[in-house]
This record gives C-alpha cells, sequence and structure tokens, in this order.
C-alpha cells in the first residue's frame, strides 16, 4: 500500500490512472487463474489482513458456506456448496475469509461414478478441489458450531475443525449461502438438532448489535426456507435475505437422472437445486462490476420459479433491509465474476439456462430418486427384486411417518381439553362435539396434519413469545417416542414443524404431544404407525 501511494504521489494523474488499471487487472488476471489456490489450499501469499481495495471503503469480505446435509441422496447439498467456494474463489474473495462446513462423504463414496470429485451440473467442471478448502467437516457440522463460526465465537470453535470464525468488523461485509432440507421454521444439519428461525435471528441481531458487519446478505436454498425470517428479520439491521421458496412451498432439486440435460453416465442422483445452481451459474456469465443484487435475484426468481408458472419450481423471496439489493454483486461474490470466459459461455448454447420446464424433483422427492433409478436401471431379476424392495421400503417408512402424525394428533382431538384448543386455533369450531366415530376424527386429524399454519403473510411461524420452545420440545418428544434420529429420518419429518407450530400456536404442550405418541392407540411404537381400527373416540 505504502508502495502504492508513493507511486501515485509521483506520476501525473492520468499515468496514476494508468498505472492503477494496470495494478488491477494483474489482480484480476491472478485471481481468474486460480492463483489464490491449488491442491494444498489457500496460497500462503495471501494474507488474511490484506484489504479488499476493490470494494470501496469496505475494510474485509467474509463469506459462509455450509452445506447441511449426509448422505448420497443428497449429493446435491455438497455439490451446491463446492461450486459457491469455487464462485467465491474466482470472484477474488481471499480464501482465508471463506469458511466452509461440509460433511464431506460424498466424493469418495462408492456410489460416485466420477470417484473424489463433485459436479454441480452436466459437464460441469470438479468443484471439490480435492477438499482441502472444507473447515469443518464430519459431527462438527451442526447447529451450534454454525452460530459460533457466524458470530465470530473463536472461543467455542477452539481446537474443532480449522478454527476458523467470521471476525468481521463494523466496516466488513458478510456473505453467507446456506444449501439443506427445511421445513417451516427449521433448516437441517447433517448432525444434532435443526437450526430454528430464533436461533438465527438472535444470532444476526447479536452480531449485528456487537458492530460485527456493516451488511450482510445470505442465500438461503431449503423447502419453506420463506419460514426462518417471514415475520421475524427487521429491516433496520442491514441484513438482506434471498430464499429459494416461500414459507410453506417446497424447494426444488434439478439436474437429475431422466432430466435434460443429463447427468453424467452413472448418476443415480440430482446434481444441483435450482435455486442454488441459478444464482451461481448467473454469476459465472454476468459481470458482476455491473449487476446489482436486484437482478440477480430477478433473473434468478424467474428460473426458480419455472417462468413464473411454478408448475415445477417454487416462489424465491426477499427478506430484510431490501436497500441493500442496490448493489452490485461483486460486494459480496468478489469483482471478477463473469469478466473471464467462462466455462459456461464456452459450450456454445447454453441448455443449462433454459428458463423452461426441465422436469425438476421437489426437495424431498429427490432423496428417492436414486432408488427409483437403480430400480429403472436394474438389468437382473435380483437387481430389481432388491431395487424394488429398498423402495418399497423407503415410501413405506414415509407412510408410517404421517400415519404416526395423523394418529397422534386423533388422539389429541379426542382428548376435550386439546381437541377444544385445536378446533378453535383452526377455526373449525362447528366440528366441536360433532365428531361422533372414529372414521370423521381421522378425516378432521389427516385435514390438521396437512394444513398449512394459519399465519397471516408476514407474521412470523410461530405466535407466542416462548413458544419456540414448544416447537423444540415437539421435535424432541418425536425423536424420543418414535425412536427416529436418523438425517434421512430427520429430514422427512421436517415437514412436519409446521404441524408442531400449529399445535404449539393452538396452545397444545410438547408433553401433551409427547403422551398422544405414547399412547397405544394414538402414534408410534418403535417408530411404525400403529392399525388405525385400535383408536377410540373418547367422550
Amino acid at each position: 500500500l505504502l508502495l502504492c501511494l508513493l507511486v501515485l504521489a509521483v506520476l501525473p494523474d492520468n499515468e496514476a490512472r494508468n498505472w492503477m488499471q494496470q495494478a488491477q487487472q494483474g489482480f484480476s488476471s491472478s485471481a481468474r487463474q486460480g492463483k489464490h489456490i491449488d491442491a494444498a489450499g489457500p496460497d500462503d501469499s495471501v494474507r488474511p489482513e490484506a484489504d479488499d481495495i476493490w470494494d470501496g471503503n469496505i475494510t474485509a469480505h467474509y463469506a459462509v458456506i455450509i452445506a447441511g446435509s449426509q448422505g448420497w441422496w443428497n449429493y446435491r447439498h455438497q455439490a451446491d456448496a463446492c461450486h459457491a467456494y469455487s464462485v467465491l474463489l474466482t470472484g477474488g474473495l481471499n480464501p482465508h475469509r471463506i469458511i466452509t462446513m461440509l460433511y464431506d462423504d460424498i466424493a469418495q463414496d462408492p456410489n460416485n461414478p466420477m470417484p473424489g470429485m463433485i459436479v454441480n451440473r452436466p459437464g460441469g467442471p470438479d468443484v471439490y478441489l480435492g477438499g482441502k478448502m472444507i473447515d469443518y467437516r464430519g459431527d462438527d457440522v451442526n447447529a451450534a458450531n454454525f452460530l459460533s463460526v457466524l458470530t465470530g465465537d473463536a472461543k467455542a470453535m477452539r481446537k474443532i475443525g480449522s478454527g476458523k470464525v467470521v471476525a468481521s468488523g463494523p466496516n466488513d461485509r458478510v456473505f453467507v449461502f446456506f444449501s439443506d432440507h427445511g421445513g417451516p421454521g427449521v433448516l437441517g444439519m447433517p448432525s444434532g438438532p435443526f437450526l430454528y428461525a430464533d436461533q438465527l435471528m438472535e444470532a444476526l441481531q447479536r452480531k449485528q448489535a456487537a458492530g460485527g458487519f456493516k451488511e450482510m446478505t445470505l442465500y438461503i436454498e431449503a423447502c419453506e426456507s420463506g419460514s426462518m425470517f417471514e415475520g421475524l428479520l427487521p429491516s433496520d439491521i442491514n441484513v438482506y435475505v434471498a430464499t429459494a421458496s416461500n414459507a410453506f412451498e417446497s424447494s426444488w432439486g434439478t439436474y437429475c437422472p431422466g432430466m435434460e440435460p443429463e447427468p453424467p453416465t452413472g448418476f443415480d442422483t440430482c446434481l444441483g437445486d435450482l435455486f442454488s445452481v441459478a444464482w451461481m451459474e448467473d454469476s459465472e456469465l454476468e459481470d458482476s462490476q455491473q449487476e446489482t443484487l436486484q437482478l440477480q435475484f430477478k433473473i434468478v426468481e424467474l428460473r426458480t420459479s419455472d417462468n413464473f408458472t411454478y408448475s415445477m419450481g417454487s416462489h424465491a423471496m426477499q427478506y430484510g433491509a431490501l436497500d441493500i439489493q442496490s448493489e452490485h454483486t461483486s460486494s459480496y461474490i468478489g469483482p471478477h465474476n463473469g469478466v473471464a470466459p467462462s466455462t459456461l459461455a464456452l459450450t456454445g448454447p447454453n441448455p443449462h439456462l433454459s428458463l423452461h420446464n426441465r422436469h425438476h424433483v421437489k426437495q424431498r422427492d429427490a432423496d428417492l430418486v436414486p432408488l427409483r433409478v437403480r430400480l429403472a436401471r436394474a438389468k437382473t431379476l435380483a437387481q430389481r427384486e432388491a431395487a424394488q424392495a429398498a423402495l418399497d421400503a423407503a415410501e413405506s417408512w414415509r407412510r408410517a411417518v404421517d400415519e404416526s402424525m395423523e394418529l397422534a394428533v386423533a388422539t389429541l382431538l379426542a382428548a376435550p381439553a386439546t381437541g377444544h384448543k385445536l378446533l378453535t386455533r383452526m377455526g373449525w369450531n362447528g366440528l366441536q362435539g360433532g365428531i361422533k366415530h372414529t372414521s370423521e376424527l381421522l378425516k378432521v386429524a389427516h385435514r390438521l396434519v396437512w394444513a398449512s399454519p394459519r399465519v397471516a403473510q408476514g407474521q412470523p411461524l410461530i405466535q407466542a413469545p416462548g413458544t419456540w420452545d414448544c416447537l423444540r420440545g415437539m421435535a424432541a418428544a418425536w425423536e424420543t417416542e418414535c425412536g427416529q434420529s436418523s438425517a434421512l429420518h430427520q429430514q422427512y419429518l421436517m415437514q412436519h414443524t409446521g404441524l408442531f407450530a400449529s399445535l404449539c400456536n393452538s396452545g397444545v404442550q410438547a408433553v401433551e404431544f409427547s403422551q398422544a405418541l405414547r399412547d397405544p392407540a394414538g402414534g408410534c411404537s418403535t417408530g411404525r404407525a400403529l392399525s388405525v381400527g385400535s383408536l377410540a373416540v373418547q367422550r
């Protein structure tokens, strides 16, 4: 910096401008050629404390990238995360300030037809980079550690992974990208409990109050991701959020087998998520120093919505400090994206960027894609039987979960105290005293389980103070009574957190839900749904 000032002091204005342009071009070229990283990880010549002089008066840029899932069937989430790291690195962000959290179990998974590699689109490059950029992996990727990293709690992360945290100050910008499953009020994690909306809000507000950033932008890929912010995120803490879906709908996987374009030979799982690949592929094509966050959102919104048809797409949403969207995308992903020939542009006409229906798959259904593909590709009777048995087991378990929920709710409805609370909350007062048979009771329970929480637009999912603890209690009750705590089970359970919210908002306590699950006539026993014939209506 001192050398730059001395040169500028002795050169005429026009020569000084030329010299600075040449210096910036040299830096840009180095970033585009990937000189900041090699097979061994970040280049030590990049000083962690270096100022990001390309973004006005901003001192530094930090980023957190997290994939909240594990398992081959969730390939797309870690592929999204690795791709995001590539986008930020190419953009010129200091790799020492990019923090990555991935379970890191898919590159070497025996099902991977490209061992040691991860791709996020058909024909795309390897974005795994040997995994050297991963700061936290395995069970270290959990909600508590994510919040510690985000809030800059270095003490909490000592001796865990790389120990890196968002050590940002009041003159810094922070970018967060999350990709995984979600549900009303929650985001998934590969280990440990869900991340709940109130926990994320508290962390954001605490970091802002401590002068932890000038501005922050979050891109969230998950089902019902809008519920993490709807009615919760203040507009005055300089946090801008874009989500893949609104508060009550699924987000979508893409680049799945049998779709157009087809994943590479041998893949039986989806390569990416629609919202995620939309913003990243746009970033690779558009000049980040010219494109605003608002323009990128419009492009992503169009693609994520399936050209505003929503037949195989979702409603991308925005929350928080919307004035931030007037800034250029370079403010968060770096100044060099879109200014060099991209791997997308070099392939000629690009089918990846089509805005038309490409048969995307709902996030939760994407988990079944590998099983269905293996059945379709089976060549022998033994293979077909094994594949069919695996698919039948997965679908049967899902039905059992749903039936268990309906039975538990039926038990709550049959009890006078909790039944009155639920019917009143749902506006079904006319049904009180009119449910005379078990079949009618089960029909009402079915309606309640699959009804969206009765929350007005702009209002938070949870209505009463302290009720978030009730939501956590409901999830814990399910895990305790039904014995389902694996990542695969938890991610399917997430869709029922909307039901949990309705129960909590109705005044039903977690202990009452737990008793309903434990009841021989109304819930789950060793994780299996019971026969509906055993349920008796209480008068």
